[in-house]
């Protein structure tokens, strides 16, 4: 059996029978309601594409490279490719960072939790564990590789890698929906100068210069999507709001997003306020921003240690509504370098070998351009607060008095935003 699937990004994809059947299963149809750029689409209209279309494509260039790199039985890792993202909570990264700190678990061990049947969409759900099972492919494998851990590295590295097909599908889809031309990466070039050496992942050295443009695009998308200010600040109203719904002991992490925008309103009071808020964009304004710079290791130290969990970002955002008189919730802190280490931890990945005359060597060693791209802090800031309108102005100066030491030393500490 056999069907087609009709993609804006890649054109005709084709599912095989396991394929079609794992795309039938709870966890799978799940992510129709888990957008792939969260609340993204309140700066970039175009980007409501969700991850059920992101699984479709990695799965799709996960078997394109299996077949260029001579890997003939690649059910595991289809199957893979095609589960890696069920453990999403609603709004993708949006609520990682608190799941992580709520449950333990990042959207890959949510993931692996779903396959093994630990963790269920629906009571009398049948896990995708099962299907897996069913047709003669070993569901630890799959976990394996979606974790990055299996005992094959080449294999690991084509999904959950420096340079994989995860990030090669959401750059190019996430480019197309926000018409943001940034994201372009040469695919066909790629996959031509892949090889398998040394059991790893490698590339040909004269597909050098398409690396350093895959690396280039991930860093632009990352300044100037992603990591979009706006986007942020909303994605953080949302977290919040979410908040008020864990501590009533619920858990809304393998929720639809219209699902938890349903109990949310329900709920009333805060909750329901900044749904309204973020429906109608009605968002916080920020008040105070630490621009980017290439922070030393002593000041990323102290970063993680101040901000290093959802709860110290609670306990920040409390203490500044505190000094202002301002409800709980009605001030958000913003900062990057704590969530990519969460949702993004291969942006620091410096893994990526080059084949040179029979031998591997590291990338950063041929090429200045990704040793700089591999070591630089890709969005465009350290902090930002912001706050509801009518506490802006007294937020602008707790915020300077509370986290002002992160601009020490630096011109790049803004007020009066």
């Amino acid at each position: 059996m056999e069907k087609v699937i009709h993609d804006p990004v890649h054109g005709s994809i084709r599912l095989d029978a396991l394929a079609f059947r794992l795309l039938e299963t709870p966890e799978v149809q799940r992510l129709r309601g888990v957008r792939q750029m969260g609340l993204a689409n309140l700066v970039f209209p175009g980007a409501n594409h969700t991850r059920f279309e992101h699984a479709l494509g990695v799965m799709h260039l996960s078997k394109l490279l299996a077949s260029d790199l001579g890997i003939e039985d690649s059910a595991v890792l289809q199957s893979a490719a095609l589960l890696h993202d069920i453990g999403h909570p609603p709004f993708s990264h949006t609520l990682e960072f608190q799941m992580v700190d709520r449950l333990g678990k990042n959207h890959e061990e949510m993931a692996s939790s779903l396959i093994s049947g630990e963790t269920k969409i629906e009571p009398d759900a049948h896990p995708c564990g099962e299907v897996l099972r069913k047709a003669g492919v070993d569901p630890e494998e799959v976990c394996g590789l979606i974790s990055g851990s299996h005992r094959k590295k080449y294999l690991a590295q084509i999904l959950h890698g420096e340079m994989d097909v995860d990030q090669m599908d959401y750059l190019l889809r996430d480019s197309h929906f926000t018409g943001v031309a940034l994201g372009m990466i040469d695919l066909p070039r790629l996959r031509r100068v892949m090889r398998v050496r040394a059991g790893r992942l490698a590339v040909e050295e004269k597909g050098i210069e398409a690396v350093e443009g895959f690396l280039t695009a991930r860093d632009l998308m990352y300044s100037s999507v992603y990591f979009h200010r706006t986007v942020r600040i909303a994605e953080l109203m949302m977290a919040n709001a979410t908040e008020v719904l864990v501590e009533r002991g619920e858990n809304p992490y393998l929720l639809t997003e219209w699902k938890l925008f349903s109990k949310l309103e329900a709920l009333g009071g805060y909750a329901a306020e900044m749904v309204r808020r973020i429906c109608y964009r009605k968002l916080f304004k920020p008040v105070y921003l630490v621009e980017r710079k290439e922070p030393s290791a002593k000041l990323m130290g102290r970063i993680h240690k101040t901000f290093g969990s959802w709860s110290r970002i609670l306990e920040i955002q409390r203490e500044l509504c505190d000094r202002v008189g301002a409800p709980e919730g009605m001030v958000v802190v913003d900062v990057p370098a704590v969530e990519l280490q969460v949702s993004e931890p291969r942006m620091r990945g410096e893994g990526l070998m080059v084949l040179r005359g029979g031998k591997l060597l590291p990338l950063s060693r041929l090429s200045p351009l990704a040793s700089v791209l591999l070591k630089r802090f890709a969005p465009r800031y350290l902090l930002q607060v912001a706050a509801a309108p009518e506490f802006s102005k007294k937020v602008e100066k707790a915020a300077y008095e509370v986290l002002g030491w992160l601009g020490e030393n630096s011109l790049s500490a803004g007020r009066g935003l």
